[in-house]
């Protein structure tokens, strides 16, 4: 959960930034592991740094795309800390909506993270699909 300093309208904001600027997924992490992700990118750190204040999470920085592109930040959620995040989020969510509610169906089914429940996959793959 949310730390308690973390307003409603501060979760909206998150949510709207999360439709346009994040991404929620399922990834595989090695060979038989998968685990929930949530990622945010950025070139302002001001909403990378306030998720990494309250959320545990990973932030990098990587090279913009083009030779004039700003450098880019992102911060990384995963596992348990993911499915929290996410449902923080849940009742702001817009275009990410699906997703989340993929990610948290197939967290709840699982046993291990070595569940490759291909349904899900499959699923979040297509949501996830650039273009739509």
């Amino acid at each position: 959960m949310a730390l308690p300093c973390v307003s409603k309208i501060e979760l909206a904001y998150l949510a709207g930034f999360v439709d346009g600027e994040g991404t929620i997924s399922i990834v595989s992490a090695g060979k038989e592991y998968m685990r929930p992700t949530i990622s945010i990118s950025n070139s302002d750190t001001t909403v990378i740094d306030f998720v990494n204040t309250h959320w545990q999470s990973n932030v990098y920085k990587a090279k913009g795309w083009g030779q004039n592109s700003k450098d880019m930040y992102c911060v990384r959620v995963v596992n348990q800390h993911a499915i929290e995040f996410i449902k923080d989020l849940l009742p702001y969510l817009n275009q990410k909506l699906k997703q989340a509610k993929v990610v948290l169906k197939w967290y709840s089914t699982i046993k291990n993270k070595k569940n490759r429940n291909n349904r899900f996959i499959k699923q979040i793959r297509i949501l996830n699909k650039r273009g739509l």
